[in-house]
């Protein structure tokens, strides 16, 4: 049986919207460069606050937190692959295998976090310093 979504008129009508979600994009993407590279409100941000040490430390022990999890999870599920493998359960081996594939992506993300914070910080010269401290 066929229905609307079978016929060819659909598969133009997804042609045509893919065409014109990339043309939007595209317009997007040259619009707010132009507007980038035109705006310069020379304007720096002021870290010698009394919020901003509190939340860098925060951040700080969140990512601390974050990757003794992750090494937790990874010797947990490299223990469960062992043993799957081992007793040859296959599903014990599998899950095991999936869950350090994808703990090993999150430790990759959490870890370049630190390095991306440490980019942004360095290139755009935020720094934190304590009031009273020599500069």
């Amino acid at each position: 049986m066929k229905t609307l979504f079978s016929t060819s008129y659909f598969k133009v009508f997804r042609q045509s919207l893919a065409f014109i979600t990339t043309l939007a994009s595209m317009m997007i993407f040259t619009i707010t460069n132009a507007f980038a590279a035109g705006y310069k409100p020379q304007v720096s941000p002021n870290f010698n606050n009394p919020i901003a040490q509190p939340m860098n430390d925060i951040a700080g022990i969140g990512l601390a937190i974050g990757l003794i999890v992750m090494v937790i999870c990874l010797i947990g599920a490299t223990i469960l692959f062992v043993i799957g493998k081992i007793f040859h359960q296959g599903k014990a081996q599998e899950k095991g295998l999936s869950i350090l594939l994808w703990g090993l992506f999150g430790a990759v993300i959490l870890t370049s976090l630190s390095g991306l914070v440490f980019w942004i910080t360095s290139a755009f010269f935020i720094s934190y310093t304590p009031p009273g401290a020599p500069a």
